[in-house]
């Protein structure tokens, strides 16, 4: 136990931190004579977790990292994330607007905050300051891939920035959805994508559901090709 049970905590830890959306480990012991030793195990990677995520998110507000042990089993929640100005901030290009403006619609009516930027720079604006700042102040960005989005130097800038953002919170805040069939370029293919061909609207819908729910629970999701 003294030897695996430290790496299985750091890795579920892990999976933790880039946005599961799971809130709770709970850890079962059977043999009741190695509750203590695993209670202290327990204990000591939760508190090393706490102590690297300080570390990492300096300035943001993170929940005290308790430990509840039970008749054969322990628990310990994670920190809290911080709040954002925007839940999700799509990023599209001006041919695919149609999809973009449902995939807007079906998410606020879920009750999410959302930047889409012909609707919310006000006239006049410095706007890609406004874009930039909107960017760095969301939960989660959707990116809408397509042959224009690739060919779209705005589009890859607002990606790479998420993609910027992702490496330095250390967790998966790109949620793309492909409407329509492009070549895409091997780090955009690399992060899966929700197939929403040729602009469904029922699929865009379902991808809004699922991005929703997961931004609600506090973590960003897994997408799927």
């Amino acid at each position: 136990m003294v030897d695996i049970l430290p790496p299985l905590l750091d890795a579920a830890f892990n999976w933790l931190r880039q946005g599961f959306p799971v809130h709770t480990i709970r850890l079962v012991v059977r043999d009741e004579q190695s509750l203590d030793t695993a209670r202290a195990l327990f204990a000591q990677q939760a508190a090393l977790l706490k102590i690297q995520d300080a570390e990492r998110i300096r300035g943001l507000a993170i929940a005290p990292t308790p430990t509840t042990a039970t008749r054969g089993g322990l628990e310990a929640a994670v920190p809290e994330r911080r709040r954002y100005a925007y839940d999700v901030f799509i990023s599209y290009s001006r041919k695919n607007e149609a999809a973009a403006r449902h995939l807007s619609e079906r998410l606020q009516q879920a009750g999410l905050s959302v930047f889409i930027d012909r609707k919310d720079i006000d006239v006049g604006a410095a706007w890609q300051q406004t874009i930039y700042e909107a960017l760095d102040d969301c939960s989660m960005t959707a990116v809408l891939y397509s042959p224009s989005f690739v060919a779209s130097k705005v589009c890859k800038e607002e990606l790479n920035i998420a993609l910027m953002r992702r490496r330095k919170l250390d967790r998966d805040l790109v949620f793309p959805l492909l409407v329509e069939d492009t070549e895409l370029p091997t780090y955009m293919e690399m992060l899966n994508y929700v197939d929403c061909r040729v602009s469904d609207t029922t699929k865009i819908e379902a991808a809004a559901q699922r991005l929703a729910a997961s931004v609600r629970a506090g973590a960003s999701p897994a997408a799927l090709h």
